[in-house]
């Protein structure tokens, strides 16, 4: 214990019930570590839970859009060639690309992402 950064401890009972609606909200935030979860709400109040779903379509559509420019670029190194329909296809996913962060960054100003308990 002498290494550790904390090294006052707490103790706490609660009711069956607490330790239910202490769980439940733990759950709900998606943590395990109980004594992280009480630190904070015992030093703030309330925990803030930053929603990223809404991210994993447009990660998603990321990906395949790299994949296609390193195909491109792959093809480009090993032929010493590059051709119009190549040039087009990255101009299009750039589009997409710049579509995409167009939404995304929308999306956060225009709806709240966070979630008080």
């Amino acid at each position: 214990m002498a290494n550790r950064c904390r090294q006052v401890e707490l103790k706490l009972y609660v009711s069956e019930q607490e330790k239910e609606v202490i769980e439940s909200n733990m759950a709900l935030l998606g943590t395990k570590n109980f004594s992280q979860y009480a630190r904070k709400m015992l030093c703030d109040g309330y925990v803030v839970r930053r929603n990223f779903d809404y991210l994993k379509e447009y990660t998603r559509e990321l990906g395949y859009i790299a994949r296609s420019l390193n195909m491109l670029v792959r093809r480009a190194n090993a032929t010493g060639n590059i051709y119009e329909e190549d040039i087009k296809g990255i101009n299009r996913d750039f589009r997409k690309i710049k579509l995409l962060v167009k939404r995304v960054v929308s999306k956060m100003f225009k709806e709240d992402k966070f979630e008080r308990f």
